[in-house]
């Protein structure tokens, strides 16, 4: 059996998704895709957001700082993999980078070094090439630039 999905009118799109920011930070880019799923006409859509974003229910630039703290400290990525999300969410270069400039560097190479040493604690051939090896890949999978992987190696080699 199919099930119609009913299209959500201009009112009720608004108050649903000022309500959801209410509640938590979203971009631009998350509400037009919540509205596009709420079958709401792209007219009406760029009304809605514009809307939004004049009465600052929106703000990409809120939303990007909040995001890399979000991810730099609870979810323990690196600026790769942040920059790689927030391309996702349509964000340009420039914001991305504006971004990123709020990750305290000290706590970054802290996050890394503890990454690294917990990976480490893991693997029995740690101290071998191919155990460097997984702990590198490891950490950029995480998102983490290269050149501070391998000086995080060192240190918890030195």
């Amino acid at each position: 059996m199919v099930i119609a999905k009913k299209t959500l009118s201009a009112e009720k799109a608004l108050m649903r998704l000022e309500t959801q920011c209410a509640a938590k930070e979203i971009c631009s880019h998350e509400a037009y895709e919540k509205l596009r799923r709420w079958l709401v006409s792209p007219e009406d859509a760029r009304k809605i957001v514009g809307r939004l974003i004049e009465r600052r229910f929106i703000d990409d630039s809120r939303f990007g700082r909040a995001f890399v703290r979000d991810k730099a400290v609870f979810a323990r990525w690196g600026r790769f993999k942040i920059a790689m999300a927030l391309r996702q969410k349509g964000f340009s270069r420039d914001m991305i980078a504006e971004a990123l400039a709020t990750i305290d560097e000290d706590g970054y190479i802290e996050t890394l070094d503890a990454l690294i040493a917990a990976k480490s604690r893991q693997l029995s051939d740690a101290d071998s090439y191919e155990g460097r090896t997984k702990i590198f890949r490891f950490a950029a999978s995480r998102g983490f630039e290269p050149a501070l992987i391998a000086e995080a190696i060192k240190r918890l080699k030195g």
